[in-house]
């Protein structure tokens, strides 16, 4: 009963069948519009049913509404489009959502003087003495002004400051700060890091890249257990918003995991989370790498209906930003790996990778550099032989977003995953960032026969909204996509990665009822209105939880529970 098109009377006898247990008939009756189900035998289709939170049926209006029954919520589409769940396939919910809902906002380009401003709002709004967190900083603005703790400790003496930079790799804390983190002119650089300090006296200048923010922020006092139910709440409405019903955490750690389970636990979980619990990063997993280890090995506690554990995450080199550059390139002359911001060697990842597929987890891998990039495809390649049994899921490579071409093919060879995170395509004005539009070489990667996602990278960018990502896809002079395969790497393609095809992805019989309403057929309208998409209604597991302001009065309302 999957296709009616193609079955015909058949097919129609049985959904009359199923619309009659009861004499109720479907929960949910979607007519008259443009569905677009990304299912390979039937790309469009114009209604569906879903009843107990599967999609029931897939066909015309016609045939769809013969299985209404007098219980059954009726969507007339007027023509507008639906598509499956969109799979974000790497995000950051905790710390987005304690970002962009508690933390303290700096103006956007902001310098000194309109930082100090900003902060000593937030000051006033924050108990005396407490840690005013904040960002993000850009230093790639301060033209002249020097870009040191200076004006930080100026305006906060005696209280401690921490900005994030705008990249999230680094961090610039002022002088009260350094001294509650014991961090001095004598402490040494962490393996992975740098303290930056004045060229003169040595004295720490508040700059600190990569691993050394570690040592200021495992000093930071945490948060209350409200604020982050709070900020992972938020986050998952933010989701929705943007039609997000599956996702990738790609920095999975305990305070989030528990989290999680507990609201998958009191049904309040209205997202599909493969969890990466961080490998051997103080800075991202929030705990040494020995409590990391512990957690992986525990990691089973925390596995729900919604929430997958199986997967990890590591971080090969740093950010391919100015003024840092801390991501792992190839030498010019030689063509072969620069070593110095390798945060992994090759050996010690074949080994991690070997003893994870053999456990059944999924890696995701960060590569932010070409060299990163190549010794994650050489560790693959040693630990995944060719001809391999195993059924264990294949690593992502996150961000690929410089890679030397002469590599895209090993995607395939390898069955490795290519994620990628366009979405910051839309911030691409902020100083800084302008590079960013010569990344990601998503054609050469597809025609290589490489499997390709689509992520937001949410912390960085605003909200994890991919629309402005997929616009920049099929527009870009160089490297650019078809539109079906943009929404294929949005969507089937993640569940496929995953392993969780068979749930979500595509909009089949069967399978669960995660989808959402689109204000415009992206297949119709000008390629440069893309990026304005709205999401007009999000349904996840046949449950609405999320309706725009401008959806049609008459739809149905999200669960006053959730």
């Amino acid at each position: 009963m999957r296709h009616f098109g193609s079955l015909g009377g058949l097919v129609l006898l049985v959904v009359l069948a199923c619309a009659d247990r009861g004499h109720e008939g479907a929960d949910l009756i979607l007519r008259n519009g443009r569905i677009y189900t990304l299912d390979a035998e039937r790309s469009w289709a114009e209604a569906l049913a879903v009843r107990d939170g599967r999609i029931e049926a897939v066909g015309s209006t016609v045939e769809i509404d013969a299985g209404a029954g007098p219980a059954t919520r009726v969507i007339d589409l007027g023509g507008r489009m639906v598509m499956p769940g969109i799979h974000d396939a790497h995000t950051h919910l905790l710390l987005a959502g304690l970002k962009w809902s508690h933390e303290c906002r700096l103006p956007a380009g902001a310098g000194p003087e309109a930082i100090v401003a900003a902060l000593q709002i937030c000051a006033e709004a924050t108990p005396d003495g407490e840690w005013i967190i904040a960002g993000e900083v850009n230093p790639n603005v301060f033209g002249d002004a020097p870009y040191d703790r200076a004006f930080l400790d100026a305006a906060f003496p005696d209280r401690p400051v921490l900005l994030h930079e705008y990249s999230i790799h680094h961090a610039l804390a002022n002088g009260r700060a350094l001294e509650l983190a014991g961090i001095d002119a004598d402490t040494p650089d962490p393996a992975g890091g740098q303290i930056r300090r004045d060229p003169k006296s040595g004295v720490p200048n508040g700059e600190l890249v990569e691993t050394a923010t570690t040592l200021v922020t495992r000093v930071v006092p945490p948060y209350l257990d409200r604020v982050y139910r709070g900020a992972l709440r938020f986050a998952i409405e933010r989701c929705h918003a943007y039609g997000i019903t599956s996702v990738q955490e790609a920095s999975a750690n305990r305070r989030l995991l528990e989290l999680l389970r507990d609201f998958d636990e009191r049904e309040v979980l209205d997202l599909h989370v493969t969890a990466h619990l961080v490998w051997g990063s103080e800075k991202f997993g929030g705990a040494p790498p020995d409590e990391l280890d512990r957690l992986f090995e525990d990691r089973r506690a925390f596995a729900t209906d919604r929430v997958d554990v199986d997967a990890t995450k590591v971080w090969l080199d740093g950010a391919p930003l100015a003024p840092y550059f801390s991501d792992a390139g190839l030498d010019p002359a030689t063509g072969e790996v620069d070593p110095r911001n390798l945060l992994v060697d090759e050996d010690t990842l074949t080994g991690l990778l070997v003893r994870w597929r053999a456990a059944g987890v999924k890696p995701k891998l960060h590569v932010a550099g070409p060299g990163a990039a190549r010794v994650a495809l050489n560790a693959i390649e040693r630990a995944y032989p060719r001809g391999s049994e195993s059924t264990a899921p294949r690593p992502d490579l996150a961000h690929v977003s410089i890679l030397d071409l002469a590599d895209a093919p090993r995607f395939a060879a390898l069955d490795v995953v290519a994620e990628m995170s366009p979405a910051l395509w839309h911030l691409g004005e902020v100083p800084g960032l302008e590079i960013v539009n010569a990344w990601w070489p998503f054609a050469s990667l597809h025609e290589a026969g490489a499997t390709l996602t689509m992520a937001s990278d949410w912390v960085l960018p605003p909200d994890p909204n991919l629309f402005p990502a997929l616009e920049g896809l099929v527009t870009r002079q160089r490297e650019s996509l078809e539109l079906s395969v943009g929404l294929a790497m949005m969507t089937r393609n993640g569940a496929e990665s995953v392993g969780r095809l068979e749930r979500f992805g595509t909009l089949e019989v069967g399978k669960r009822a995660s989808f959402i309403v689109l204000d415009r057929n992206l297949f119709e309208v000008p390629p440069t209105e893309i990026g304005d998409t709205r999401v007009l209604l999000t349904v996840f597991e046949g449950e609405t939880v999320f309706v725009h302001d401008d959806a049609p009065s008459g739809w149905p309302a999200v669960d006053s529970a959730r």
